[in-house]
């Protein structure tokens, strides 16, 4: 006698993270079937998630815009890379907080003349 399948489903809770991964799996024209698959979901529940949050696929000419790969590095907390990385966070809005350069005691040489003795 055969035994049935089980079918264990996952409870229909949804956070921002599962959110904002359906929505960037659909910009990136995830098929509904790899976008289940990946979070463990029915692709029915997927799909209705989907259109409830209104995650779409790019438009058929869509190219997503690159970073030049010969521009220089940024620097620390440039608005540009500081945003995203503190976006959802108790730091979003929050300005970069400027690095704390130590001279050393009062009367000893610059920073940079300690390094040197050092190394």
């Amino acid at each position: 006698m055969p035994i049935p399948a089980v079918v264990v489903s996952l409870p229909s809770t949804w956070t921002e993270a599962l959110d904002a991964q359906i929505r960037r799996l659909r910009a990136e024209n995830a098929t509904w079937d790899e976008i289940a698959r990946l979070l463990g979901r029915s692709q029915d529940l997927i799909e209705a998630r989907a259109r409830a949050i209104s995650a779409r696929c790019a438009p058929p000419d869509f190219v997503r815009p690159h970073d030049d790969p010969g521009r220089e590095p940024l620097p620390a907390g440039h608005p540009r890379s500081w945003g995203p990385l503190t976006a959802g966070t108790l730091l979003e809005g929050v300005d970069y907080p400027l690095p704390f350069i130590w001279n050393g005691p009062p009367g000893n040489g610059s920073a940079e003349e300690e390094l040197a003795r050092h190394f």
